[in-house]
Formats: structure tokens, sequence, C-alpha cells
């Protein structure tokens, strides 16, 4: 090489060693970042999740298989029509009752296995709010688990106004 001497991360391998040292690295590399998020306690990603603006919701998987919310955002509550508290009460014993009822379908196959029909990991649905409007929202899940339990984070964009047009 006339520009560059020297190896970066390794004298030339054959592809399938380089592959072996990739995945090893990337491993190596979810670890640490795991471990730093570990040490965060419970109550950090509790303050967080209260602080963020934006509508979302925080769901746990209940005993028998379904997300119940945990805890919404105010922004969520207030695109819903409702406080915390009644949007929390409403959807803890029957979750996804605010969802439209031709779309709750599509929601809990989502919930259930973690992206829709087509694989991906959003859906456009429509939501009742407590005082009875239809809104679009495009909703956006992250599923993850953590002390034994599963929990699904729900971003909803209000997306009425484009499905207007």
């Amino acid at each position: 090489c006339d520009l560059v001497q020297g190896y970066y991360f390794s004298k030339p391998v054959p592809p399938e060693e380089f592959e072996a040292f990739i995945k090893k690295e990337m491993a190596r590399r979810a670890e640490e970042a795991a471990a730093g998020i570990a040490n965060f306690p419970a109550e950090f990603f509790k303050a967080l999740f209260t602080s963020l603006d934006n509508n979302a919701v925080l769901r746990v998987k209940n005993g028998r298989g379904e997300y119940e919310p945990l805890s919404c955002t105010r922004e969520f509550a207030e695109m819903m029509e409702c406080t915390q508290g009644e949007f929390l009460a409403a959807e803890k014993n029957s979750p996804l009752c605010t969802v439209y009822e031709e779309d709750r379908e599509d929601a809990a196959y989502l919930l259930r296995h973690g992206k829709t029909k087509e694989g991906i990991n959003h859906l456009i649905i429509r939501k009742c709010t407590m005082k009875g409007n239809i809104i679009w929202v495009d909703l956006h899940y992250a599923f993850f688990s953590n002390g034994g339990k599963d929990y699904a984070y729900c971003n909803y964009y209000d997306v009425t106004e484009l499905k207007k047009e």
C-alpha cells in the first residue's frame, strides 16, 4: 500500500476468522452496554419515563399474557382526553379497550408477537378517546425484559390530520 501501513484491527485473516472476531467484539460491546444500564437504579428509569414529553405508555405483561398499562405520560393522557389515572384505570382490566374495535386484532397481534403480520414494529390504528372521539395514531413498540417481567414501551404519534388529507 502506498498510503497506509499497518493493521487497524488485526493482520489479514480468512473470512471465517474475521466473522468470528466481529461477532465476539459485538457481544463484548453489548455486555458492556448492558452492564452500564444495569447500574442505574430503578428510580432513574421511572423518573426518566415520567419526565418524557411525548405520547407514551409503558405496559407490563400480566398473568393472562396481556400487556396492561403501567404508566402513561401526561401528553398521552391529554391526547386521549383524560387524566393519566383515568386511562390507566380504563385499560387495567381490559387492555386495548381504547383501541378502535376493528383495529384491536392487529394491535393484539403486535403485542403478542412483537411485530405486525407484515413483520414491522409499528402500526397505524384508531384510538377512542375517553370523550368518544376517534383519532388515528402511528403506534411504535419496543419490547424488553427486566427483573423477570416483560415490558412494552409504546409511542403514539397522532396522525389524524394526515389521515384527513
